[in-house]
C-alpha cells in the first residue's frame, strides 16, 4: 500500500528546472541590466523612502487632538496662538 522503490513519479522538466533554480547563483553574470535594477532596489528606493519620511516626520500631531482641531503642527501652534490673543 503505498510502498516500493517509486513512490513517486520523476518529471525530468521539473528535476532540471529546479537543478537551474538552485545553482543560480552560480550562473550570475554582472550585466548593464542587473547593475541598474540592482542600483533601484537597493540604493534609490530606500533613499527616497528616507526623504518621504524626513520630511513627514514630527509634521503631524495627533497627541490629543479633539475633533475639527488641524492636526498638522504648524496649524495648529497658529490657531492655538490665535486663541491666545483672543483671551487677552
Amino acid at each position: 500500500m503505498g510502498s516500493g522503490p517509486e513512490l513517486l513519479k520523476h518529471d525530468p522538466a521539473i528535476e532540471k528546472w529546479v537543478e537551474m533554480r538552485e545553482a543560480q547563483h552560480l550562473n550570475f553574470r554582472p550585466t548593464a541590466r542587473n547593475t541598474r535594477l540592482g542600483l533601484l532596489v537597493y540604493i534609490a528606493i530606500p533613499v527616497i523612502g528616507y526623504f518621504v519620511t524626513a520630511k513627514t516626520t514630527n509634521r503631524w500631531d495627533f497627541f490629543l487632538s479633539r475633533e475639527g482641531e488641524p492636526l498638522l503642527k504648524e496649524e495648529r501652534q497658529k490657531a492655538i496662538a490665535a486663541a491666545a490673543a483672543k483671551q487677552e
